[in-house]
């Protein structure tokens, strides 16, 4: 039987609120323009550990994340994994007038899940 592995990759906006986990971190999105892979910790998938990771930063002006903190996670084991995407993608400048400027408060969670079924 195959394993199939899938992580979903969500952006969590101040217009998401209805998430729970969402409820008590405002935060804005930014779009990655080249998201960088997420590697499913194998540590995690050899336990069968699925779990999520709330992360928080901000988007400099040449579209590099930077002071990554994470907010909430259900495992610690996935801690490093939502990080390093994070940290590795390149997101979508924003500019005020013709300026590029940094983008505060950006807020998205990762979802770690796997179908032993497939």
């Amino acid at each position: 039987m195959k394993t199939i592995v899938t992580i979903f990759l969500a952006t969590i906006a101040i217009t998401f609120s209805t998430l729970a986990v969402a409820d008590s971190f405002e935060g804005i999105s930014v779009p990655a323009v080249e998201p960088a892979p997420v590697e499913y910790p194998a540590q995690a998938l050899r336990r069968g550990e699925q779990g999520n990771v709330l992360v928080r930063y901000r988007v400099n002006e040449n579209g590099r994340a930077e002071n990554i903190e994470v907010l909430e996670s259900s495992n610690r084991m996935f801690n490093t994994a939502a990080v390093r995407a994070v940290r590795e993608s390149r997101y979508a400048r924003t500019f005020s007038g013709d300026q590029p400027v940094e983008v505060d408060g950006v807020v998205q969670r990762f979802e770690f899940v796997f179908d032993l079924n497939d």
